[in-house]
């Protein structure tokens, strides 16, 4: 399943040419995305209508890849491009990250109701995303705030792909979620606090 969703950051690069640029999704239908035009020295970047492009962005596990074509455009600031939504996604494999099995607390905050939060608990956590146990469900494609309840974690930007009904008790879900914009150094901080973890629990012989 892709979940292509509004301010969700692609990388762009136009077939032919070498430079690669940021965008991010402004509306999207069925049919059609609507992309920012990116910026490289300061300046906005255009293409020409019928222009091919090369998009992809990253999942948990693998960076997912399509191609389309731009078939309008809309003034700005920032100007905007118009492109096909892409009826073909291609997955190509990315580095597997650690995982842990550990119970976090977390506090959760919805981007689009900041002043709404949950607590809860990460149950499963690596550098790419987290399974969450929660006390509600949550609507696919939803990006939240993730504050993960130990000094050395940062607090990541998620985005939800499943929720489903969990066996741990009446009344809870399980979260999959994939941290999006997430920054070297932030992965770093999982990882070795992932490390560190797993070493605690092979001296006490629980690993």
């Amino acid at each position: 399943m892709h979940i292509l969703s509004i301010n969700q950051k692609l990388k762009i690069q136009p077939i032919s040419q070498k430079q690669v640029y940021t965008t991010y999704i402004t509306e999207k239908t069925d049919e059609l995305l609507t992309i920012a035009a990116p910026m490289h020295k300061n300046q906005f970047i255009t293409f020409p209508l019928g222009q091919i492009l090369k998009l992809w962005y990253p999942g948990c596990y693998a960076v997912y890849t399509f191609t389309s074509s731009i078939v309008g455009k809309k003034p700005g600031p920032p100007p905007l491009l118009i492109i096909e939504y892409p009826s073909k996604f291609y997955r190509s494999q990315r580095r597997q990250f650690v995982r842990l099995k550990s119970l976090i607390s977390v506090k959760v905050e919805l981007t689009d109701s900041p002043k709404t939060s949950y607590q809860g608990h990460a149950i499963n956590i690596s550098a790419g995303g987290v399974y969450l146990v929660m006390g509600k469900n949550c609507k696919p494609g939803t990006e939240i705030n993730l504050t993960l309840q130990r000094p050395s974690l940062p607090k990541i930007l998620g985005k939800v792909l499943r929720s489903y009904p969990s066996t741990r008790g009446a009344g809870l879900w399980e979260w999959a979620v994939e941290f999006i914009d997430i920054t070297e150094q932030e992965q770093d901080k999982i990882t070795k606090f992932i490390f560190a973890k797993q070493l605690e629990l092979r001296r006490r012989g629980l690993l």
